[in-house]
């Protein structure tokens, strides 16, 4: 455990990331709520950003000692989404959907529900709706970063109607939260010192590269995750094989 001391210093122009592994009852989370600490010790708790795949997670992390800033913990979908200033979401919106599309009907999904990682992880829809289907697997398509001339023709036909749909209503979807904030948002919301992501399994490459791209721009960041718990490849495509594939020190993993 010697390299948990080891988190934040060395030569942060070589390598700023540290990853912490563990099976649950191992003390990751106790570990990296440390971390936590001592992030906000030496650097204030103006200047740290917690994110995980749920925001009971993230919150533990913070835990009710530190009083955090409500804007600091969250998942990465809710700091994107306030990141982009809040804009509509078009899964919300998509009884208007139904009604163009009858027989490509899609479940519509609380906004307050996703942002805060509340995944069906059983896919369950509560009905037959193909259009469920299609916009599930555009979405691990784009959550996988494939190339949009590699995926099947049905997809790109349906993407093309459900862009058309989006620009319709002035909104994005959940997707696009994560691919804006990649594309324009270059520093993670507040300007963080330090970055944390935990139960960092669960994030498909594009959530695991738009977490990347501001933890590099930060002091150091963490994140932790249990490679061998992933639950939520076929929904949304996460693959650990994302984080492990990482290049890294040796004793920057822990």
């Amino acid at each position: 455990m010697e390299h948990l001391e080891q988190i934040g210093s060395g030569n942060l122009d070589h390598c700023n990331e540290w990853h912490i592994y563990g099976p649950p009852g191992c003390a990751k989370t106790t570990n990296t709520a440390r971390q936590v600490r001592r992030a906000v010790s030496r650097f204030g708790k103006e200047r740290v950003m917690l994110t995980s795949f749920s925001t009971a997670a993230a919150a533990e992390l913070g835990g009710k000692d530190l009083d955090l800033p409500k804007r600091a913990i969250g998942t990465l979908h809710s700091h994107c989404f306030h990141a982009l200033g809040m804009p509509k979401v078009a899964e919300g919106e998509v009884k208007h959907w139904d009604l163009e599309h009858p027989t490509l009907q899609i479940t519509p999904q609380r906004s307050e529900a996703k942002m805060d990682g509340e995944e069906s992880a059983d896919g369950d829809k509560g009905g037959d709706c193909t259009g469920d289907e299609w916009l599930g697997q555009l979405n691990r398509l784009r959550g996988r970063m494939i190339q949009r001339e590699l995926w099947p023709l049905n997809v790109r036909k349906f993407e093309t109607m459900w862009c058309e749909f989006k620009t319709q209503m002035g909104a994005v979807d959940f997707t696009d939260l994560i691919e804006f904030a990649h594309r324009d948002v270059k520093i993670a919301p507040g300007d963080p010192a330090v970055v944390f992501s935990d139960e960092t399994q669960d994030f498909n490459k594009l959530m695991v590269e738009t977490v990347s791209a501001w933890g590099r721009r930060a002091e150091y960041f963490v994140m932790a995750l249990d490679d061998d718990q992933t639950i939520y490849g076929q929904i949304l495509g996460a693959d650990p094989k994302a984080i492990i594939d990482r290049k890294l020190p040796e004793e920057h993993r822990i």
